[in-house]
């Protein structure tokens, strides 16, 4: 199963750009490089990578993404340490396991270009992506946003500003049928501090998503003005992810 927007909202582009893998990455040295998505307010950062036939993650808090990264660079040179770098305090190891265990994963970014030119977008992944997250979800009133027949999760960030400004910017997460969707897919400050795109922008993209069939997917998929060849060859996201 694949979801596209079934009635595009009035004024978003009906060409969508869709690119594999829009989360921004960071060298940590010893030839890893790790998955570092954007931070809500520059508060939390989750950073993953593999290595050794062993998937790694590190969550951040209250520190800004250099930090952040300088954190994962010190787990990475020596797991052992336990003189990481200022300002961290405490690092604990929670879990681990073997790689070549769990399911293969991707993102496949869907982006359109609103009416205020602001890429907005969502995010699809495998079925077996984001569960680990789910706790930090919950229920909406209603189960989901008006229009949207399928169920949604709901995490209540907050988008930060400056030190005394917070701006309400919830992620919904939507474990539909095949696929994972989150969105916004990834967020960005515009030159005042704003998030980019606006809630109401990636709220109402979200809204218009429906299921559709293997076909129909690679009618959408044709239509944007580049895609990778193997998006349209596989008959849902977890199968992608797996092939």
């Amino acid at each position: 199963m694949w979801f596209t927007s079934e009635a595009l909202p009035a004024g978003y582009d009906g060409a969508p750009v869709l690119d594999e893998d829009k989360i921004p990455k960071v060298d940590l040295g010893q030839g890893i490089v790790a998955l570092l998505p954007g931070s809500i307010g520059d508060e939390l950062w989750q950073l993953s990578w593999q290595a050794d036939g062993y998937s790694y993650g590190l969550t951040t808090s209250a520190i800004d993404r250099t930090h952040a990264a300088a954190l994962g660079a010190a787990f990475v040179a020596d797991r052992d340490r336990d003189d990481l770098p200022a300002p961290a305090q405490d690092l604990e190891l929670t879990e681990e396991w073997n790689a070549t265990a769990t399911m293969p994963d991707l993102q496949l970014d869907v982006t359109y270009v609103a009416p205020s030119g602001n890429d907005v977008g969502y995010s699809l992944r495998s079925i077996d992506h984001l569960v680990a997250m789910s706790p930090q979800y919950h229920e909406i009133p209603g189960g989901s946003l008006p229009g949207q027949a399928l169920p949604l999760l709901r995490d209540d960030d907050k988008w930060r500003i400056s030190p005394t400004r917070n701006l309400d910017y919830p992620t919904y997460l939507g474990r539909w049928p095949g696929a994972v969707v989150r969105a916004p897919g990834w967020a960005e400050s515009d030159p005042e501090g704003d998030p980019v795109p606006t809630q109401a922008e990636y709220e109402t993209l979200l809204s218009s998503l429906r299921p559709v069939t293997p076909a129909e997917w690679r009618t959408f998929a044709r239509g944007a003005p580049t895609f990778d060849p193997k998006v349209v060859q596989f008959e849902s996201v977890q199968d992608l992810a797996a092939g």
